[in-house]
């Protein structure tokens, strides 16, 4: 979708098309508490993961936006989401960071494959209760490759197989971890930015990258 930009602000998610500058959709409540990043798939025009307050990322049918509910949940930090973002290059993997200190990063296989998209929730395997806090406003532009709807099956962790969840946990940092960005070259390595200034380099563990291979 060409022209349509997400932007989260409070606890919804919206989508403004900037040919009109007018709002096209927006969330009844994306995340139970103020929702801090939004980042669109690199394959499917109409995906999208977010992160909030409440610990959780969730993914959405932009398509379905105004109807509340998420394709997929899932849980793994214990305090705030800054960050969620796609990889660039495979989109079943994503990766978080958190002011729990920790990067995580999922795989959403089921999400990545071309079948009819059903709301699901994940509740297993989520860790820690959320914690109240401030608005965040954060932009993400949509990439203009074509895409399908895709269906999730809810899990809370674990990478085997076709199996959404978490996969692996970067415990490097030592503080609150508020960015991250993948590499436009590698495939399989990305940044994360803690509030210390100290900046990680994270490779996707080889199982992880075999399981997205093979």
């Amino acid at each position: 979708m060409p022209g349509i930009v997400a932007t989260v602000g409070g606890n919804n998610i919206q989508l403004w098309d900037t040919r009109t500058m007018a709002m096209t959709a927006q969330t009844k409540s994306a995340h139970r508490m103020p929702t801090r990043d939004v980042s669109w798939s690199p394959a499917h025009e109409h995906r999208l993961v977010s992160g909030g307050d409440d610990c959780k990322l969730r993914f959405w049918d932009s398509r379905m936006l105004d109807r509340g509910d998420a394709l997929l949940e899932l849980g793994g930090h214990s305090h705030w989401v800054w960050q969620a973002q796609y990889s660039p290059h495979h989109d079943a993997l994503i990766a978080s960071s958190s002011s729990d200190s920790l990067v995580n990063l999922y795989r959403a296989p089921r999400l990545s494959a071309t079948t009819t998209a059903t709301p699901a929730t994940a509740t297993p395997g989520s860790t820690g209760g959320a914690a109240s806090g401030g608005t965040a406003a954060h932009a993400a532009a949509t990439p203009t490759t074509a895409g399908a709807a895709a269906s999730a099956a809810a899990t809370g962790g674990g990478a085997a197989g076709d199996v959404d969840g978490l996969a692996h946990t970067y415990d490097e940092h030592e503080d609150s971890v508020y960015g991250l960005a993948w590499s436009a070259v590698d495939p399989w390595l990305f940044a994360s930015l803690s509030y210390d200034g100290r900046v990680v380099l994270n490779k996707v563990p080889k199982a992880v990258k075999y399981a997205v291979l093979l």
